[in-house]
């Protein structure tokens, strides 16, 4: 028997068989590492992700080959989400579905089209699943999650489109999180309803990270949004006032 925080086994020590069996009983021994078998499932993955990427913009998209804004725009994006999901998603059991991976699809959508946001989220759901050590529940819960929030944030022409959007999304995701768990035995009820609340959550939080991120990443990468153009032509602005009194007919 050990108690917490009991040390087993000292460095230099001698190891006795009684010793080797409490560290295999409480799973503390790590047999040595294949690197091969650990890395070519993944290193796989990632360049036949690379590679269907690549030839859907060659094939639907190849006006995108020549705006190398676009392109850079959509890595940068799938970068920054794969490393913030390398830090929530992995080895997390509530933070998976706490995680706004929707926001990587309603930004791409916004900012350039919702064809290339539904196929990039498709993409970027499996390796999501493969960083949440291949769960399934997490896979289905942002393909389907961000599938909902790009069709429901239409041409995002008002502010109130993200807040919409994002209340789809947190709809769909209690749902989808329902239907997945609730026969699940090993879940009680205060776990149940953890799990709905992260999925109400996570739409909210998609909703408000999406309108920040665009904001800001518009203006690096010199993309012009809808909501853009529609701030621009607000009537109060002072280039169509000074229009409308020099030049009515023009302005009209």
């Amino acid at each position: 028997n050990f108690l917490a925080g009991q040390t087993i086994l000292r460095r230099g020590s001698i190891v006795r068989p009684e010793d080797l069996e409490a560290l295999e009983q409480l799973g503390l021994l790590q047999g040595e590492t294949n690197w091969v078998i650990l890395l070519v499932p993944p290193v796989l993955v990632v360049c036949l992700v690379t590679a269907l990427f690549a030839l859907y913009v060659r094939a639907l998209l190849p006006e995108y080959l020549a705006n190398t804004r676009h392109i850079l725009f959509v890595i940068f994006l799938v970068h920054i989400f794969l490393l913030a999901a390398k830090f929530l998603v992995s080895q997390r059991v509530l933070l998976p579905f706490l995680f706004p991976g929707a926001a990587l699809g309603l930004l791409i959508a916004v900012a350039l089209q919702p064809q290339l946001a539904l196929f990039t989220s498709v993409l970027f759901s499996i390796l999501l699943s493969l960083i949440a050590d291949g769960r399934h529940d997490v896979l289905l819960f942002h393909l389907a999650g961000s599938m909902l929030a790009i069709l429901a944030v239409g041409r995002a022409e008002r502010v109130n489109a993200y807040f919409w959007a994002g209340m789809a999304l947190a709809a769909g995701n209690t749902g989808l999180l329902l239907s997945l768990h609730i026969s699940d035995p090993v879940l009680d009820w205060p776990g149940l309803f953890q799990l709905l609340g992260a999925g109400l959550a996570n739409g909210l939080i998609t909703g408000s990270l999406t309108l920040l991120g665009l904001f800001l990443l518009s203006y690096v990468f010199d993309i012009t949004t809808t909501l853009q153009l529609v701030e621009l032509s607000r009537p109060d602005h002072p280039l169509l006032l000074q229009l409308l009194r020099a030049a009515p007919g023009s302005y009209q």
